[in-house]
């Protein structure tokens, strides 16, 4: 980008990079010698020691995702990510209306702030789940805690993290004859394109992951510019959407009003 980015569109260059010191020293490399005026960080969870680097070198930084609590807030640094406590409202009310009484929750790491978010945010509405469950963000995670969820035969309603999740969560299930969504109702989140083939079809909540990419290509332009306020870390939170597929027919959208 240039100091005119504001007034000309920027022209953004993808650069991946490993967690390995000298990846690290490499990357860094690059930064001092100005091939980029700012960065759009989209894994803030895997990054650590990048970002204090970037952070040491006053680059401005906006990370997609919710603030890791070990990174250090300064005011070159900002974030965006969706409202996760909104989102588990979603979940929490889309379970009453389809008569889920009985909730379990199989979610990704514990120590992940938007797990906690949205685990907050469905307890709002539905008290606390019967089973909380928590692992990675994988298959392998959701097919082993419905294990431990399903020891609980009474059971009518499962929220899962993320969409992986509830791939693994409905294969043991569908392995076990139990019908989805007929016995158990089943509320994934993030609705990334894979989850629209799921068979069955599953109702999830949806992160505008597109606006989200907007959101922070303005953030970063602002602080290249010298818009942001000094001394704090910026926040930005967009919304989240119930995306419904219970009925093959049907699947509208209804957004968040919290």
């Amino acid at each position: 980008m240039s100091s005119a980015a504001s007034a000309t569109p920027p022209t953004p260059k993808p650069c991946t990079w490993q967690q390995l010191p000298e990846e690290i020293r490499k990357t860094v490399g690059l930064f001092r010698r100005g091939v980029a005026d700012a960065v759009i960080d989209l894994s803030p969870y895997t990054t650590d020691a990048l970002v204090s680097e970037l952070l040491r070198l006053n680059v401005p930084l906006v990370m997609c995702g919710q603030p890791n609590p070990n990174t250090a807030r300064c005011c070159c640094l900002a974030y965006v990510y969706s409202d996760d406590v909104a989102g588990g409202r979603l979940a929490g009310t889309h379970f009453q209306e389809i008569g889920a009484t009985r909730i379990d929750a199989l979610l990704g790491p514990e120590n992940n702030p938007a797990n906690t978010e949205r685990l907050a945010g469905l307890i709002e509405i539905i008290g606390t789940p019967k089973y909380i469950g928590y692992g990675g963000w994988d298959e392998k995670t959701g097919y082993l805690l419905v294990q431990k969820a399903t020891e609980n035969a009474s059971i009518d309603g499962i929220f899962c993290g993320n969409y992986r999740i509830v791939r693994g969560a409905i294969r043991y299930l569908q392995q076990q004859g139990r019908d989805v969504p007929g016995d158990i109702k089943v509320i994934g989140y993030d609705d990334h394109p894979p989850a629209a083939n799921f068979d069955p079809p599953i109702t999830t909540i949806q992160q505008d992951f597109c606006k989200q990419g907007a959101v922070a290509v303005r953030q970063a332009i602002k602080m290249i510019n010298g818009e942001r306020g000094k001394n704090r870390a910026h926040t930005q939170t967009s919304s989240t959407r119930l995306r419904r597929r219970e009925n093959p027919r049907s699947s509208p959208l209804r957004q968040d009003n919290y």
